[in-house]
């Protein structure tokens, strides 16, 4: 029963039984997605991958396959009489994003995005909660609009990736897929761990009570101040930059903010047995282990690995801080 399908231009190579194993990453964030595969290549009849063929890649089994999406790959190795090694990143992921710009936008988040994709020919997916953003102006200045992207994102609070050709603006920790869909949250007890496959690391980390920051006001030609949290409590933290108008600082406290909200605790766990539906951002319910472990956590990063003997899945997670 094979645990994959492997499409090349259109032609399935599931049959071809070439494959010896496969790894893939999925991360959250501006990080590029990898798919490693490893192909029998002892006849030296394995084809050389070339620029611009197109890999579909499946996880499953005969009751059901997930899509991982379109891939190409980056680069490859390998010897005579041997093994194929070729390394895959997302389909078109960032080649079109990389031209230096200076652009001046005003417009909403979702309608600087839309410009980005259209002129990239891609499409856009941006969380709810953003697509209607709107400070005085977006400055994109001597820098591409992958580095564009990711830094507006870092300053609102949310993270840019590119998925089956597609820029998506998302929330940490929010349970959802790049089409903005929920994701299933899956459970996991001591019987679903390996022996020993389960680590995690925590801390007290930083716990701001408010964060303000100051803006110019035109009209009264003098600095405010605008924050968030509560104002009679400690600690306080004050953002260095000032800002140009009260919506922009505003959103800039909301981020920091938001970002004190992602607990400082990290959790590993190897499972006993491969599951092809976890994907970055699932949500991980925890039952059994021990209080301040159990709980909801999300999946930062997950790799599948998967050979002949079958398949193995490894994820790291983050959780939101409990205030």
């Amino acid at each position: 029963m094979s645990i994959y399908k492997l499409y090349i231009n259109g032609k399935d190579f599931t049959k071809e039984r070439r494959l010896l194993s496969f790894k893939l990453n999925d991360n959250t964030g501006v990080q590029s997605d990898v798919l490693m595969l490893e192909f029998d290549d002892s006849d030296n009849l394995v084809k050389i991958p070339k620029e611009g063929d197109k890999i579909k890649f499946y996880m499953g089994s005969d009751s059901g396959f997930i899509d991982w999406g379109a891939w190409e790959y980056n680069d490859y190795s390998g010897t005579s009489n041997s093994v194929l090694n070729v390394k895959c990143t997302p389909f078109n992921t960032y080649g079109a994003l990389r031209s230096i710009r200076n652009e001046d936008y005003e417009s909403s988040l979702f309608d600087v995005v839309t410009e980005i994709a259209e002129r990239a020919k891609m499409k856009i997916c941006v969380y709810d909660g953003l697509k209607h953003y709107e400070p005085r102006s977006f400055y994109q200045k001597n820098e591409s609009d992958l580095n564009f992207l990711s830094r507006i994102c870092k300053e609102i609070g949310a993270y840019f990736k590119i998925k089956n050709n597609t820029i998506c603006i998302l929330e940490r920790c929010s349970g959802k897929t790049e089409s903005g869909k929920n994701l299933g949250s899956i459970t996991v007890s001591m019987k679903d761990v390996v022996k020993n496959g389960l680590k995690y690391r925590g801390g007290r980390g930083k716990r701001y009570k408010r964060i303000e920051a100051y803006y110019y006001d035109d009209y009264k030609g003098v600095s405010e101040t605008v924050g968030v949290g509560d104002e009679f409590e400690e600690p306080l933290k004050t953002l260095v930059k000032t800002y140009k108008t009260k919506e922009e600082a505003l959103k800039a406290c909301e981020s920091e903010f938001k970002s004190y909200e992602l607990d400082s605790s990290l959790l590993y766990i190897k499972l006993l047995k491969g599951n092809p539906r976890i994907k970055s951002e699932t949500p991980i319910d925890l039952v059994g282990f021990k209080p301040g472990i159990n709980g909801r956590w999300y999946v930062d990063k997950v790799e599948h690995s998967g050979s002949r003997s079958g398949l193995n899945t490894s994820i790291h997670c983050i959780r939101r801080a409990v205030r």
